[in-house]
């Protein structure tokens, strides 16, 4: 899935992550030029911790606007 540059923030994130994680075939997630915030922290936090074989291949984060606490939370 592919979240590129679409002006996402905290709680519309959180909303599209709580659909995403009734799906155990995501494999590739991309999530670049949106907000992080809590919310969407927490429930990408339960994708990403997810065994085999529903884990996730691939994460790219890139140039999310979040603050250093709530990125503290995700690593």
């Amino acid at each position: 899935m592919n979240l590129d540059d679409n002006g996402l923030k905290d709680d519309s994130f959180a909303k599209i992550l709580s659909a995403l994680i009734l799906f155990d075939d995501l494999t590739v997630f991309s999530y670049s030029n949106n907000q992080l915030g809590p919310k969407s922290i927490e429930l990408l936090g339960k994708i990403i911790c997810r065994a085999p074989p529903s884990s996730l291949k691939e994460l790219r984060l890139s140039d999310v606007k979040c603050s250093q606490s709530t990125l503290a939370r995700l690593l």
